[in-house]
């Protein structure tokens, strides 16, 4: 149990939509949390955005798509656990064309959020 104050009960509660809406669930959409999202696994975050466990990635490189997640705060690609978005581009470009090529991830990859009914570039979410 977490102890809120009552500036922070009102403001949840000041949001909720139905009687039938748990505190968490309440919190989970002020978050942009979908309601099955399990609480406890780290997101990644990076440059103003934040992306929550189980974050569907995808990079088309050379017409080759190459799709990842975020787990517990990682970049997972191909088996392999990556710090952030560029590293991650780099590694797939590698595999594509076999060679280690400079690459800028916030432009090459797409994230699709739990919250979210698509993909979206990363940079874009920059805002």
């Amino acid at each position: 149990m977490i102890e809120l104050d009552l500036q922070l009960h009102k403001a949840i509660e000041a949001a909720r939509e139905s009687t039938d809406e748990t505190q968490s669930d309440i919190l989970k959409r002020m978050l942009g949390l979908s309601p099955g999202t399990v609480v406890g696994h780290r997101a990644w975050s990076g440059k103003g955005i934040t992306l929550p466990h189980g974050t569907k990635l995808r990079m088309t490189r050379n017409d080759v798509t190459v799709e990842g997640e975020i787990a517990d705060g990682a970049w997972l690609v191909n088996g392999k656990s990556f710090g952030n978005p560029s590293t991650a581009a780099r590694e797939v470009s590698r595999l594509v064309d076999g060679e280690v090529t400079a690459l800028s991830g916030w432009i090459h990859w797409f994230a699709k959020r739990p919250c979210d009914p698509n993909y979206e570039q990363l940079i874009e979410l920059r805002g």
